[in-house]
């Protein structure tokens, strides 16, 4: 088990959550806002500094840690994009590992060589980011002032949903979304 805290950094557990040891106590910056294993490689582990959750005191990203060796080393990432926003969450597509997209203050970000390099996609601020199970170009991103945006492009264009979520004129902060595992089709959110 991996988790990430605010202010605490990284940490496993491999004691079904009995104990747990750090793993970030040396990196540059210990504020998570999420974290992401490579689906294809669980000992690639994305770590999303910076903690979004929009508070006044809330402490700010540094980059993206990445560790390939499930968490024993960390590298920095995206120090010159990131530094002084706030991440909110991070995936790693199922079908290209290389691929990654951050989400936070900035929007959506995408990368196509493992996090090197970073380039905007959605220029909302963004507090989740999901991909639809079995459609790898499909990600849906939860949109603070908009609601849900949708993809099917792999992040070049982007679609707000409606059929009953609340509008954009509504008073809409943090956004949660949910994909049924069993059937892709069934989205749930909720909002702030």
């Amino acid at each position: 088990i991996y988790a990430g805290s605010a202010s605490g950094g990284v940490w496993s557990s491999t004691t079904s959550g009995r104990s747990w040891r750090p793993l970030t106590d040396s990196a540059p910056d210990l504020a998570i806002g999420a974290l992401a294993l490579d689906p294809a490689n669980p000992s690639v582990i994305y770590a999303a500094t910076g903690e979004d959750d929009d508070c006044g005191d809330c402490f700010y990203s540094m980059g993206v840690l990445k560790s390939s060796d499930a968490g024993a080393t960390w590298r920095l990432l995206g120090r010159h994009t990131f530094e002084g926003h706030y991440l909110a969450s991070i995936v790693v597509d199922p079908a290209d590992p290389n691929r990654i997209f951050a989400a936070g203050d900035l929007g959506v970000m995408r990368s196509d060589d493992g996090g090197v390099h970073w380039r905007t996609v959605l220029r909302e601020p963004t507090t989740d980011l999901k991909f639809v199970p079995g459609k790898p170009e499909a990600l849906l991103a939860g949109v603070m002032g908009t609601g849900v945006e949708r993809s099917l492009d792999g992040g070049r264009t982007w679609h707000r949903l409606g059929g009953g979520l609340p509008s954009q004129g509504s008073l809409i902060g943090r956004v949660a979304i949910a994909v049924a595992p069993s059937d892709p089709k069934v989205l749930y959110t909720a909002y702030a």
